[in-house]
């Protein structure tokens, strides 16, 4: 709302980066999704992909804003992280699809 602008700079916080690494390896520490993001195995392999896609586009969109406004003095909660700025709920979403692309391919070399 206040339209802070930002020095191009992410702005990532120390408190951030460890927690990140320690779940960087989802072998060593598992995560337990809250309930109303579980998936249900409604949507077809299909349909996931199309809203994975239609995500990237909002969130490349959002990424952009970022550049030019300062997220620091707003938060918005994660259940493991905390209070997160935009910016660091930006930078989760590439670890959290790292750790499922992980999982997949753990699932697909296991079908060999």
């Amino acid at each position: 709302e206040e339209n802070i602008a930002n020095d191009g700079s992410a702005n990532i916080s120390a408190e951030f980066l460890e927690k990140s690494r320690l779940i960087a390896n989802r072998r060593e520490r598992k995560a337990k999704a809250p309930e109303r993001v579980v998936p249900t195995g409604t949507l077809t392999i299909a349909e996931s992909l199309a809203r994975k896609d239609e995500n990237a586009a909002l969130l490349e969109q959002i990424r952009q804003g970022l550049e030019t406004v300062n997220t620091q003095k707003h938060k918005f909660p994660h259940p493991f992280f905390g209070d997160l700025t935009a910016t660091e709920w930006l930078a989760l979403v590439g670890g959290h699809e790292y750790r499922h692309i992980d999982q997949i391919e753990e699932i697909l070399s296991a079908r060999k």
